[in-house]
Parts: structure tokens; C-alpha cells; sequence
């Protein structure tokens, strides 16, 4: 979209509303479908630049983190949800960034610094994007380089030592270039304090090496380049780089199942206890309030994301039609490891090594006739990715080990088409 069009979907008018949710530039009110616009004053003045805070701004949607995981994404709508992050699974909603395809959950949570609007489509988006949108789709459009020298910059402070800049950069065009950079870069402390075990009879306790958990470590940086060799051709290219170093939730222990085995081992009142349970006293460790300091054996407790993109969007005027290709190539390298008891004893860990990547094509042609009465849009796309994750777990100091190891590999191809015709001036075909 231009950016004088796109300075119509900040203004309050519905009918100024453009979006493109069918693939074309269309007025919001002429949109089929059950959508929500939402523009950049709007996500401006409520400070929404990652994808997590989504779920705040459109009914019928939610957008959680995973409650052990802070870059994986649970994204629900109209109550269909994914909510297992392995690289096995397909979402229920698509998540799209200037028409690219986000495949999987794991590394989804990421920060945009300058998007011109969101659009969320509910309901099943099958015919014009294909498998993975069953419960509806989500479009994230950035601003695109605009050729005037114009910029911003801000910076926050906050409860437990939050500190965050996020800026944009807008060149001013030389020749048939336009460069703009935007980016991000925060940092929290932990929500829970980690302590030394306090008590010496849980023997196998092991210390930590780290002070705090629950913390934020993030940064991330989109660079995009546009370029106009001519009035009726557009080369829009998009680099995106996100890295978080932090470490995930505390996995507070509550209770545990004090009624079969081997779990009743834990249960000083329970005939195993003496032979194995005393080795691992969990019941020191129960707390049925929240806390906000704990002991855990911390050394293997970490979550790791460095996910990077690269995009490359021609769009060719036909004068009647438009001829868009977009190509896009993306990788993700995610760890973590957690504490399964939430106590510092060697009673359960998992870790997990995943690497990812995928490469889309698509090629769409949208037009009509010059009186508007008929208007179509045709396409095909392609889509690879290959993931696989390591998982070494450890039970019981080591006693019992195992490793579980998955991994996927997609190649699908689609085509696809709609064509609207308009029977009289308040009835539509499609």
C-alpha cells in the first residue's frame, strides 16, 4: 500500500478504512468476512509492538505466551488454539508479516518497532490462504520506507530494573531508493529471586549459578530497502533479526501426588520414603502461595531464541491488474532448559535444541474489470521447512535418562482463486 493510502487507515472514517485482506486493497465495510482493522495511532497509544499483546485489541482472540515458554506463542480465536509449541504441530491461525507465513509457534513472539495496521480475520481463511488458518488468520503490515528523513526514538523505565529503547529511522531517498530501520532492545530483572537451599538435610541439593528467574533479554532489529525502477514497479525488500538470552518462568511446586507410584516416594508418611524418598525430601519444597523467591538447581535453566528472516516483494502495475510476487526465507534456532520440581534437587530437568527454517513462494494476480463490477484475485504458492528438536531429560540425579528426539519436514504447493461479481449495487457473487 501507498503511503498516502496508508495514512487513511490512522483516520476515523470506516469508509476511509483500507485493508487487504483478500489478498487486494479494499474498503474495510466491503470485506466478507468477520475482520478487525486496527491501525498505527491505535497500536502507538497503547504501546503494542509484539506480537503477544495482540490478543488485547480484537474480540474473540487471545495471544499468550506459553505458560514455560516467553518466545513461544498460543494464539486463539473463535476457541481453537494449538497449545502444544513442538515443531510437530500446525497452528489454528495463521500469523502472516507482509504476507509471509509465520509456520510454527516456536520463536512467533517477536517485536515489530513500527507496524502501519493489523488485521485479524476470524473464521476459516482456507480459499485464499490456504492450510493452518482454520480458526482465522492474523496480518501484521509494516510501514514501509517512506523516502523522507523522519525518525523516533523512546525510552522506558520500570519495576525491577526494566529498562527498554525502541526507535525508527526514516532516510531520506537517493535515487530510486528508500531505507528505513526500526528496532528494539529490553531488559528486565526476574520476577522470582533464586536463594541458597536453606535446607541441609536435602543433601543432594545442588547451588545455582544464577540470581534471579522470570527475567527479559531482547533484541531485535528490522532493516527494509524500497525500490522504484519505475512509476509501475515496486521491489520491497525486508531483513528482521530478534535474539532473546533469558531464563523462563519458575515452575513453583505445589503438591504432588501423594497415592501411587513411584510419586509416594516423596511422602515422608509412606513406607518407600526412607529408601528413596529421603534422597529426594520434595516436600520441604511445596508452597501452596505464590512466591516471589525460590531455590532451584538454576545452572540448567534457560530459554535461547535467535530467529532471522529475509523478504523479497516485487509488485508490477498492469494498469487493470497486479502482478505481486513474494519470496520469503526464514530461520530459527531455539534451546531452553527447565526445572521440572521446582525444588534444587536433581528430581527432574528437560531440555530442548530446536533448529528450524523455511522458504515460501507465492505469486498473486488481482484485478477487474475498469467498472468494478467484477474483481478476482488468482495465485499459487509454495512452502518448505525442515525442524528438528533434541531433548535429553534426566530423572533422579541422572538414575533415569532419556532422550527424546523429533523433527518434521513439510513440502506443500497450492493454487488458488476467487472472483467477486457484483449483480446489482447491493448484491455480490462470489
Amino acid at each position: 500500500m501507498d503511503q498516502d493510502r496508508a495514512a487513511t487507515v490512522e483516520t476515523g472514517g470506516l469508509g476511509d478504512i483500507v485493508v487487504t485482506a483478500q489478498k487486494r486493497e479494499e474498503r474495510l465495510q466491503d470485506v466478507p468476512i468477520a475482520i478487525s482493522a486496527i491501525g498505527a495511532d491505535f497500536l502507538r497509544s497503547r504501546d503494542i509492538g509484539s506480537i503477544d499483546q495482540i490478543g488485547t485489541i480484537a474480540p474473540n482472540v487471545k495471544v499468550e505466551r506459553s505458560p514455560t515458554n516467553k518466545t513461544v506463542s498460543q494464539i486463539a480465536m473463535r476457541g481453537s488454539v494449538t497449545v502444544n509449541p513442538s515443531v510437530l504441530f500446525e497452528p489454528a491461525v495463521g500469523l502472516y508479516v507482509d504476507g509471509v507465513y509465520i509456520a510454527k509457534a516456536q520463536g512467533s513472539i517477536f517485536d515489530i518497532a513500527d507496524l502501519e495496521r493489523v488485521e485479524v480475520l476470524r473464521g476459516p481463511q482456507g480459499t485464499l490462504y490456504g492450510r493452518n488458518t482454520l480458526a482465522g488468520a492474523i496480518n501484521l503490515v509494516t510501514r514501509k520506507p517512506s523516502g523522507e528523513l523522519r525518525g523516533s526514538i523512546e525510552a522506558s523505565y520500570g519495576n525491577y530494573d526494566m529498562k527498554r529503547v525502541k526507535g525508527t529511522i526514516d532516510l531520506p531517498a537517493f535515487g530510486i531508493f528508500s531505507i528505513k530501520l526500526s528496532g528494539q532492545a529490553q531488559k528486565r530483572d526476574g520476577f522470582i529471586d533464586v536463594v541458597p537451599n536453606p535446607y541441609p538435610q536435602a543433601f543432594l541439593a545442588r547451588p545455582s549459578s544464577v540470581d534471579d528467574t522470570n527475567d527479559l533479554n531482547q533484541r531485535s532489529l528490522f532493516a527494509q530497502v524500497r525500490v522504484r525502477p519505475a512509476d509501475s514497479l515496486t521491489i520491497d525488500y525486508a531483513y528482521d533479526y530478534s535474539r532473546y538470552r533469558q531464563r523462563p518462568d519458575f515452575a513453583q511446586l505445589h503438591s504432588f501426588n501423594r497415592n501411587g507410584l513411584p510419586q509416594d516416594i516423596f511422602d515422608p508418611n509412606s513406607p518407600g520414603y526412607a529408601g528413596a524418598g529421603a534422597f529426594f525430601p520434595l516436600d520441604l519444597y511445596v508452597r501452596t502461595q505464590r512466591q516471589s523467591s525460590a531455590s532451584l538447581d538454576a545452572d540448567q535453566l534457560y530459554e535461547r531464541l535467535r530467529t532471522d528472516g529475509h523478504s523479497l516483494t516485487l509488485a508490477w502495475d498492469l494498469g487493470t491488474a497486479e502482478l505481486k510476487s513474494i519470496s520469503a526465507h526464514r530461520r530459527t534456532r531455539w534451546s531452553d532448559a527447565l526445572d521440572l520440581d521446582g525444588s534444587p534437587l536433581p528430581v527432574g530437568a528437560t531440555q530442548r535444541f530446536t533448529r528450524y527454517r523455511s522458504f515460501s513462494q507465492e505469486l498473486q494476480l488481482t484485478g477487474g474489470l475498469a467498472d468494478g463490477r467484477l474483481k478476482y484475485v488468482v495465485g499459487g504458492y509454495y512452502f518448505r521447512d525442515k525442524g528438528e528438536t533434541l531433548g535429553p531429560q534426566s530423572f533422579f540425579a541422572g538414575a533415569t535418562s532419556f532422550q527424546a528426539d523429533y523433527g518434521q519436514h513439510t513440502r506443500a504447493a497450492a493454487a488458488y482463486a476467487q472472483v467477486d461479481f457484483d449483480l446489482t449495487d447491493r448484491l455480490p457473487l462470489t
